[in-house]
């Protein structure tokens, strides 16, 4: 009886720092929690670039900026959420801005 308790006990404990401490790190990391936040934030970054795009067409990283965008943006509607969030952050950068966070 008691080696029961005490396993059902280790158990409970065991699990409880665990499941805090991931919770917290993620949330300091500033990691988007679910599957909204990441697509919101490949939507808030294609805003982000379409804002800024056209101030930038001279620069020379402009045509490099413009594919990294369109294929971003494709990536995002194809479910590709992760990949899409990449190339816009790169063609952020490419034309020296910074992303948004």
């Amino acid at each position: 009886m008691k080696f029961a308790a005490v396993c059902i006990a280790f158990a409970i404990f065991a699990t409880l720092p665990a499941a805090g401490i991931g919770t917290a790190y993620a949330e300091d990391m500033g990691h988007p929690t679910s599957r909204s936040d990441v697509e919101d934030r490949c939507n808030e970054l294609q805003r982000q670039y379409e804002a800024v795009a056209s101030e930038h067409k001279a620069d020379a990283q402009a045509e490099i900026a413009g594919k990294l965008h369109e294929a971003g943006v494709s990536a995002c509607q194809n479910n590709e959420i992760e990949t899409g969030i990449q190339y816009l952050t790169q063609a952020l950068r490419e034309i020296g801005i910074q992303p948004a966070d």
